[in-house]
Order: structure tokens, then sequence, then C-alpha cells
């Protein structure tokens, strides 16, 4: 696929846009944990396109839209967040008259957004860009979408005098997506355990300097994670490469050691690299990229 075409986002683009994200939402399992793919898409999008259309774009191809992304750069938090409220309440109300009681697990997702979804949000930089971007399932294997869409917002929030990104993302899948994200010298701001998912999961922060250029230029090295714990670790929804029962006389160059307080916690390991985070945040270094530690 070529040809690609960024642009705004515009009201006409709202069935595409949000058939796009009823697909990918979720990780593309949305329908395994709740039936209301159009409620969802305004839940997901309109707090974005309400609050902060300007830093919203599509990507065409052959004038068919094939992916977006939704961002905010400038607009003030409370008026992201009223622009959440609608969506959120109207579907609570449908709850209430019984819209979803033929599925259980959606009767659980509205649960989880009334109680929990506002208890479970990571801490953010405050000042910092936003987004997040989804594209068609056909499209995925274009190399220049991804990168497109992302520069058409890094421009803009550049153009404004923003120059700090938050990335907030879910962790289900072990060491790898901690990989990825510290590779692009993304540092951790904070996470917290979320209770959407049927297994262990984390929602989690992530900040960068926005880049001038190309997005994966500047990789970072990753520090090898070595958990310290005298007792096996439960299976970890961020894994570590090695777990030893005492910190080593001699440090290993490149090494994060992480002294494990709950070895039975599915997220000692995120807990450890919280409580790390949290004292390099506060270092004058920030931001700055996965250095190597020891």
């Amino acid at each position: 696929m070529s040809g690609v075409i960024v642009r705004r986002y515009r009201e006409s683009d709202w069935d595409a846009v949000s058939q796009i994200c009823i697909e990918s939402g979720l990780g593309g399992q949305l329908r395994n944990y709740f039936c209301d793919g159009p409620a969802f898409a305004r839940l997901w999008l309109l707090p974005y396109l309400k609050a902060d259309s300007d830093s919203c774009f599509v990507a065409e191809v052959d004038g068919q839209v094939v992916g977006y992304l939704v961002g905010k750069a400038h607009a003030p938090s409370w008026r992201f967040a009223l622009s959440a409220l609608g969506p959120a309440l109207a579907i609570v109300r449908n709850s209430f008259t019984g819209k979803y009681k033929h599925h259980a697990p959606s009767t659980q997702f509205v649960r989880y957004l009334w109680f929990r979804a506002w208890r479970e949000i990571p801490r953010r930089l405050k000042g910092a860009a936003e987004f997040h971007f989804n594209v068609r399932e056909s499209a995925q294997g274009d190399p220049e979408l991804g990168p497109k869409l992302m520069r058409a917002f890094f421009d803009h929030a550049l153009g404004l005098g923003v120059t700090t990104l938050n990335i907030q993302v879910f962790l289900r899948e072990g060491l790898r997506p901690y990989r990825f994200y510290a590779r692009l010298g993304m540092r951790l701001v904070d996470l917290c355990p979320c209770t959407l998912f049927r297994e262990p999961a984390l929602a989690a922060t992530y900040a960068i300097p926005i880049p001038t250029g190309d997005l994966f230029a500047g990789r970072a090295r990753v520090p090898r994670l070595v958990a310290i714990s005298p007792r096996p670790l439960a299976e970890q929804v961020i894994a570590a490469d090695d777990v030893v029962g005492t910190m080593p006389d001699e440090p290993v160059p490149g090494t994060c050691y992480l002294p494990i307080a709950q070895p039975d916690s599915p997220y000692a390991v995120a807990f450890a690299l919280r409580q790390r985070a949290s004292i390099r945040n506060n270092e004058r270094t920030w931001p700055g990229t996965a250095a190597e530690e020891n």
C-alpha cells in the first residue's frame, strides 16, 4: 500500500473513524468485553474530538480513511474530562434500561467504567501532549501510516510550544511491551493495576520529548531487568530477565536491579519499576532516555 495522505479530521469522517475504533478496540477483542461498539467509539473518541479537534488527524489511501490519530495538545484536562462524561453516562443509562442484560461481560464493563476506571488512571506529566491512533487491519502492513500520522501530530504540538509527549498503554503481554517503549527512549512515568481485563494487566504512562525527526531513530539501550527476591516470583505482567536471591557484590553494568517486596503478586516487578521511576523522574535530568543502570 502507498500514497498515504494525512489530513485533519472532519465531521464527515466519523463513520469511518468510529468503525476503525470498534474493530481495533481493546486490542481487537472488544466484543469479548463490551457488545455496544458505537457507544465504545463515542467514549473513546469524543473526548479528543470535542476537546481538541485541531489535534485529530486521519490517513487516507485512494480517498478512503484507513487510520486515525486523535490527540490532545493544548486542551485543558477539565475540558477533556467533561467531554468524556456524556458518553460514559449514556453507557450507564443503557445498562440500567437493560440494553446489555443479554451480554454478561458488558455488565461487567459498565461496572468497571463506573466504579474502577477513574481510580485506575496512571499519573501523567502535566502539560504534555497525548494521543492514540488505530488503523484498519487491512492497512496495518503499510510502513507509512503510523509514522505519517504521528509526524502530523508531533509537528502540530511542537508548533504550539508543547515539547513532551505522554503515551498511555495497557500492558498484558509480559516483557515485550515494556522493552518496546523503553527502546524508543520513553521513560516510565507511572503504572497501576487495571482490572478491565480477565487476566492481570497494567495501565501505564510513558513519556518522551517530542522528536523532531524519526521517532525510531534514537533507539535506546534497554537495561536488563534482574529481580532480587529470596523466593520464586509468581507469573508477572512485566517479567524480569532473571531472579537472584541477593544483590551481587559487583553489579553488572547495564542492569536494573529491582528489590521485590511481594513475590506472590503478579505486579511485583511492575511495582518495583514504578518505585524506581518515581525516584528517577524527580531527577533534574528528566526528561531523558533509558540509560544504562546498575
